[in-house]
């Protein structure tokens, strides 16, 4: 009898699994696009036929977004002319819809998204409004184009550039004879000087001037001490500079001749090591390894200032309540130094507010002149004392304790280093007794 159930219990699992590893290759076969057959695969793999029908999928990613059947198109005329403009015998089609505007005899495909028929030109399926398409043509590898009158890059005019002279340096720099553009940006006017690019298309000099991705960044540029160490760091006038991330930051204290990056954000020299373009106080560079901070999760970024941080183990680390915590004597606020706070006295008031014993904190900064007998927090943004109110940590002008009464539609400008006040044209929320 014992057998008997032990085999109908394998039987069922047999069966179950079965029918699991049935739903699962189903599943994964109408995920891949089984079923559907790519129109033209070497132009193009969003536009697919099945049963008879077409069908455009979004990059081709069936598993996340699936297929959408292109409601009268007709298969047997349909042709795709690029990976997003197709056609069949009455219609022009950009992702899957129809292109209303497009004049159907006289349409044709250009390079990099553009399209023009007689009428107009397009880009990314949108008709280009004031621009002539007679004419008109992409300028090499690029979002740059123009026709007799004017330029674009990627569909923008660039007011005041000269279409004769104008011409493409690389795919995001241009010339015209009197400037220098970058994207439909003209940044500089064109000097009678050299103009270099590199290996980088986001790097231009043009005599003493050095731009990164259209921003000029140094004005005393030298070419001859110019190197781009990797994707994020370059070397110009002896000073180091990460990139990746807008703006460029110059590092700090770095020693251009001992520098070596060590994986794609880290770097060191003979005295430092970085991450970015922060310095690593804590790690020299002889033992700094991209793995080491690996798990990243039992790792933490303390940082100390705009420029330096710590990378230490949470195990290191006390916390003192949500969003505090202690290491190395510091106290700090979601990962950034509290500078002056005394952690043996230090004290969470809010998650915005703390104190020490000589201080009343908001965040990271300490609010100057400020009584802590008699302070108070009011909410996430006000507080006040027996003297004055604060907005953050800035005292608010001719705002007085007694009479201050919250309001959520106040609004707050800037008065001077250090002051806010409440802008004017509002309904008063407190007596105005200016010091």
């Amino acid at each position: 009898m014992m057998k008997i159930l032990l085999f109908i219990v394998l039987g069922l699992f047999a069966m179950g699994l079965a029918i699991i590893v049935c739903f699962i290759g189903i599943f994964i076969y109408n995920a891949s696009g089984g079923g559907y057959t790519a129109i033209n695969k070497a132009l193009s793999d969003q536009y697919y036929s099945k049963d008879g029908l077409v069908y455009f999928t979004q990059g081709g990613n069936f598993f996340e977004l699936g297929a959408q059947v292109i409601e009268g198109a007709d298969l047997n005329s349909f042709a795709v002319l690029s990976e997003s403009y197709a056609k069949d015998s009455t219609n022009i089609f950009f992702l899957g819809h129809i292109l209303e505007e497009a004049d159907f005899d006289s349409f044709e495909v250009l390079e990099n998204y553009y399209a023009r028929d007689k009428n107009a030109v397009y880009l990314y399926g949108k008709k280009l409004i004031g621009v002539d398409s007679e004419e008109f043509k992409v300028l090499d590898d690029s979002l740059f184009a123009k026709n007799n009158t004017k330029v674009l890059y990627a569909g923008e005019v660039l007011t005041g550039a000269d279409a004769d002279s104008f011409s493409i340096l690389n795919p995001v720099y241009a010339v015209d004879s009197e400037n220098l553009y970058y994207h439909e940006y003209l940044i500089a006017p064109l000097k009678d000087q050299d103009i270099s690019l590199y290996r980088n298309d986001a790097f231009l000099s043009m005599g003493a001037m050095l731009f990164y991705s259209g921003r000029l960044i140094r004005d005393d540029f030298d070419s001859k001490s110019f190197k781009i160490f990797s994707e994020k760091y370059f070397f110009a006038n002896g000073k180091v500079y990460f990139y990746y991330f807008d703006p460029v930051t110059e590092l700090r204290d770095s020693d251009a001749g001992s520098f070596s990056t060590v994986g794609d954000y880290y770097a060191k020299d003979k005295n430092n090591s970085y991450y970015g373009s922060t310095l690593i106080l804590n790690i020299p560079p002889h033992k700094l390894r991209p793995t080491r901070f690996e798990p990243s999760y039992k790792y933490r970024d303390l940082r100390v200032d705009d420029s330096s941080k710590y990378i230490i183990p949470v195990s290191d680390t006390e916390e003192i309540a949500e969003g505090y915590l202690s290491y190395a004597g510091g106290v700090y606020h979601y990962l950034s130094l509290i500078n002056e706070a005394d952690v043996a006295s230090f004290s969470v008031l809010t998650n915005q507010y703390s104190k020490d014993k000589s201080h009343i904190f908001y965040t990271t900064n300490a609010i100057k002149g400020v009584d802590i007998g008699s302070f108070t927090v009011l909410d996430d943004l006000f507080s006040k004392d027996k003297n004055h109110v604060y907005y953050t940590n800035k005292r608010v002008l001719g705002a007085t304790p007694e009479t201050f009464v919250l309001d959520p539609n106040v609004t707050i400008e800037e008065a001077s280093d250090g002051f806010v006040r409440i802008k004017e044209n509002q309904d008063d929320i407190s007596s105005v007794n200016p010091d």
